[in-house]
């Protein structure tokens, strides 16, 4: 089986523009991890982008410079594969435009449908999609309803950002209004109440047959000076909780039926149960830790759920803390 793996930024996605430290160590976290799995899986036949500023990937795996088109290179990548593996931000529609083209080229999708990418992309539709499904969610406005928006801390974010992405705390309504009177354009951008807690995620594994908590993580997440920053993720910091989210889990594919393969979703522990934030319809950097963590190596599943076999978790019953370090200095 001859696979395309895409990691967007590392591989092409911001060619011509300047690379942010930052985001191309996550990109090479994730794009390092998963290929190194897929070959322990025993699948060598792999294929892939490369920024030509980046060093080469030092794996047994074919990777093609971009050329002056990232879309036309992954369309032919994309053609000329058996199956696609996508990692890309939600960002300006990226990944739902990548999701259409691996499914128009033919080949198998080992992701998301494109319908529940294009749900997931913006937070407040997303949001209130859970809401209708007995999911916790905060309550989401637009700069519009900034009248009725509660006079407490807010945050204030890109409807269709990534993680901490532009993430901003501020004290009140007033100091919320007098940053956004400074800006050019936030009509995209969405408003929360802030909701104090835990900041955590999930790593799930969605399949026809169901839903596997892999991991529950402690998303190393603060504001500094106001400016959301994420400076690594505690992967399986919450291993003895995982049975507990299996339910939200559920309640999470049920909702949004078209997730399928690796999913992350980001949420609040609070004492009044654990708030979601955002679903993530693709492989997050907490992937990095995946295989360490559960002393078994996931790629595993994604070619054991497409033969419609019955995963459970006692794969990989226990499960042991890594630390993934993402802040580059």
């Amino acid at each position: 089986m001859k696979i395309f793996v895409f990691e967007f930024i590392t591989g092409g996605g911001l060619a011509g523009v300047s690379l942010p430290p930052g985001l191309a160590h996550e990109g090479d976290l994730m794009i390092h991890a998963l290929i190194r799995d897929l070959i322990q899986a025993g699948y060598r036949d792999l294929v892939t982008l490369r920024d030509k500023r980046l060093p080469a990937i030092k794996l047994p795996v074919k990777s093609f410079p971009v050329s002056q088109s990232m879309s036309e290179d992954c369309q032919a990548l994309m053609s000329s594969a058996d199956a696609t593996f996508l990692i890309a931000p939600e960002t300006g529609g990226v990944l739902l435009q990548l999701t259409r083209q691996a499914g128009d080229s033919g080949c198998l999708l080992m992701g998301c449908d494109a319908h529940s990418v294009e749900l997931a992309a913006g937070k407040r539709d997303c949001c209130e999609h859970l809401r209708c499904h007995g999911i916790a969610v905060p309550d989401s406005y637009s700069i519009d309803d900034m009248r009725i928006i509660p006079d407490r801390p807010l945050v204030l974010k890109p409807d269709d950002g990534v993680g901490g992405e532009a993430c901003y705390l501020f004290d009140d309504r007033v100091s919320l209004r007098r940053w956004l009177d400074r800006q050019e354009d936030c009509r995209t951008w969405l408003i929360q109440p802030y909701i104090p807690g835990e900041a955590a995620s999930l790593n799930l594994f969605c399949q026809n047959n169901g839903v596997l908590v892999l991991a529950v993580n402690r998303q190393q997440f603060e504001f500094r000076e106001g400016k959301g920053v994420l400076s690594g993720v505690v992967v399986n910091e919450f291993a003895g909780r995982r049975d507990e989210f299996r339910g939200l889990a559920r309640k999470i594919t049920d909702a949004v039926p078209g997730l399928r393969g690796f999913v992350g979703v980001d949420l609040i522990l609070t004492d009044a149960g654990p708030v979601v934030i955002e679903i993530n319809p693709r492989l997050t950097t907490s992937y990095a830790g995946l295989h360490e963590s559960l002393g078994y190596n996931p790629a595993e599943l994604l070619f054991q759920s497409q033969e419609s076999a019955i995963i459970t978790e006692r794969l990989f019953k226990t499960a042991v803390p890594v630390t993934l370090q993402l802040s580059v200095h």
